[in-house]
């Protein structure tokens, strides 16, 4: 699952224990066209102020819930507030 702040560290041979490295192929110019990239995630830098929590530290279910009830919340008001200001517009 994609989370909202991911960092990536490239790293320079497969894993095969770790589900969670993704691997590249691109083209690359050099003899033999195409190698293979594989980075791995490491824990963001980013952090909640105040709390003393990282993003990486919240499981991704609870950040997607958090951007979801904001998104969610952010409609509603503008619905709310800015839908009759633009309806009066119209006519």
């Amino acid at each position: 699952m994609a989370t909202i702040l991911s960092q990536w560290e490239q790293t320079w041979q497969y894993d095969p224990t770790n589900p969670l490295q993704k691997s590249y192929a691109y083209y690359t110019g050099i003899p033999g066209g195409y190698s293979t990239f594989y980075y791995n995630r490491v824990p963001t830098t980013a952090q909640l102020s105040g709390l003393g929590l990282s993003w990486s530290d919240i499981p991704d279910w609870v950040t997607m819930a958090l951007v979801t009830a904001t998104g969610v919340g952010l409609g509603y008001l503008g619905a709310k507030h800015l839908g009759p200001r633009f309806k009066r517009l119209r006519r």
